[in-house]
């Protein structure tokens, strides 16, 4: 409840919505039921702010469509369906020996994944990495045109793979491009709800996997597509084992300043929420607001809306400037044309900078000489260098 704002008689003006917002946002006791807040902000005559605060432990993003299909549902005079299992039931196999057996190859999949060394990800950054790691984030929307989303499909179809592939794949060579690494492991989050019974309950079932893939640069478009399709199909059927646990067994050195296994995220979502939620003498909307924060350095989200893909690049803001991330967008794009362009190429001869920025980086920055001063040896000039950026990279 909302305390002194609860009642329909009391309308709250636009500067104290958001004051109420922001107060009725915080933490929950894990200890002490209930880990769910409900409230209600009058703003007008007929209408209100719904508000909805659960705790993740007990709800993920298939939660959140199921709480709103049941809600609908009961306010409409319908009943809902009896469930064959509980949330409880869940928990209790989670915790059996039966488990532990199932999951037993699974386990084994993924160390295998995750043998030799794990690749620590070195994106261009423009600030030094904090040594704790921070979440505060901004997200940037941009969407791509119709021809290319369907294009996209087309090129998933033609392959064997999905849509969700090729996006992994084209995200895989942009960072790889960026870091100039070939072994790049890029999480994505799995409803992990496979047994039918599990469809309908709400619950913290959604589990996060760290797809490992190497785009080497005399693998071609063909090849690279064709693995990563091999590696997500072979993730996806071993979804069911924990990412904490992975990263308990894992050989990883742990690291404040970064997450373990990964930095970066990648996910495709297959529908979009209405805007509009039309019941019998109510609507509902939702309400904008935006309050970013980045778990990773970057994540990478997708959805179709009227056959168009629509992305938003979500960041640390620690880490990048906005210019910077703006520039990774246009680079990201870029990769994509390339990929329809030409399945045979090389992921080597993918480029990123245009003809016209190469030329510019080329020529026009660097046409004036500029003298060097013979009292210094390369050495010292290097030295030099690091003592003025010791965080930057060296050399890739």
């Amino acid at each position: 409840t909302l305390g002194d704002f609860k009642g329909k008689s009391k309308v709250s003006p636009p500067n104290r919505v958001e004051k109420i917002i922001k107060n009725f946002i915080c933490p929950f006791d894990l200890a002490r039921a209930p880990l769910v807040r409900f409230g209600l902000i009058p703003i007008e005559e007929s209408k209100q702010i719904l508000l909805l605060d659960m705790h993740h432990i007990i709800t993920d993003g298939v939660s959140t469509d199921l709480f709103q299909m049941e809600f609908a549902a009961l306010y409409t005079g319908k009943d809902l369906p009896p469930l064959k299992l509980q949330y409880k039931d869940y928990v209790l196999w989670q915790e059996s020996a039966g488990r532990k057996e199932f999951l037993k190859h699974q386990e084994l999949y993924w160390l295998n994944q995750l043998a030799g060394e794990i690749p620590v990800l070195q994106l261009p950054t423009d600030f030094s990495r904090p040594t704790i790691q921070g979440f505060e984030g901004e997200a940037l929307a941009f969407v791509l045109p119709v021809e290319i989303s369907r294009d996209l499909n087309l090129l998933s179809r033609r392959t064997g793979s999905t849509l969700y592939m090729v996006l992994l794949a084209a995200f895989n060579i942009l960072l790889s491009k960026l870091s100039g690494q070939e072994d790049i492991i890029v999480g994505t989050p799995v409803a992990a709800r496979r047994h039918t019974d599990l469809e309908s309950i709400i619950g913290m079932f959604v589990n996060t996997l760290a797809l490992r893939n190497y785009p080497k640069g005399d693998k071609t478009v063909d090849h690279f597509l064709d693995e990563v399709r091999t590696h997500t199909m072979e993730a996806f059927e071993n979804q069911e084992y924990q990412f904490e646990e992975l990263v308990e067994q894992a050989d990883i050195t742990r690291d404040t300043s970064r997450n373990p296994l990964f930095d970066v995220s990648f996910t495709l979502v297959d529908t979009v929420e209405p805007d509009v939620l039309e019941l019998p003498g109510l609507t509902i909307s939702p309400y904008k607001k935006e309050n970013f924060t980045s778990k990773f350095d970057m994540l990478l989200t997708g959805f179709i809306h009227q056959e168009q893909l629509n992305f938003y690049l979500t960041y640390s803001v620690a880490l990048f400037k906005k210019e910077t991330v703006l520039r990774f967008i246009e680079y990201f794009k870029k990769v994509l044309h390339q990929l329809l362009s030409n399945r045979d190429r090389p992921l080597s001869e993918i480029e990123l900078l245009s003809r016209h920025d190469k030329e510019q980086l080329l020529k026009e920055m660097n046409s004036e000489p500029v003298p060097y001063p013979a009292q210094r040896s390369v050495s010292q000039w290097f030295e030099k260098q690091v003592e003025k950026s010791p965080h930057r990279i060296a050399l890739h």
